[in-house]
């Protein structure tokens, strides 16, 4: 049982955090150079950066990816390995923020159009 513990949570953990760096960290990085070259602020820089993530990556792989690690993740949390639980819960959160993170860009885009 500890074997598939184990394995449920170093999947889970790449699920939760590869869309993350996969998405996230080239977006910050293009949304500062973008910003620094044109000057743009607000809502265009942040949507940008976005958009450029997403194009690359796809938006449902994201939210699939993130909320498979989700699962595989609080199915590996146990009481008798503290450590693995913490990290878990800490990836469930990063994860969720992910997954916020993605319902605000769509829920503003969605608003902007109407």
């Amino acid at each position: 049982m500890q074997i598939e513990d184990r394995k449920l949570f170093y999947r889970g953990a790449l699920l939760a955090w590869i869309p993350l760096a996969v998405v996230f960290l080239p977006s910050v990085i293009w949304m500062i150079r973008t910003m620094s070259e044109s000057k743009a602020t607000g809502l265009a820089a942040v949507a940008g950066g976005y958009a450029e993530g997403f194009t690359t990556f796809g938006l449902l792989a994201f939210v699939a990816s993130e909320v498979v690690g989700i699962g595989l993740l609080w199915r590996s949390m146990s009481r008798e390995h503290g450590v693995r639980s913490v990290g878990a819960g800490l990836s469930i959160g990063c994860a969720g923020l992910g997954l916020l993170a993605i319902a605000g860009v769509l829920w503003m885009m969605v608003r902007s159009r109407y």
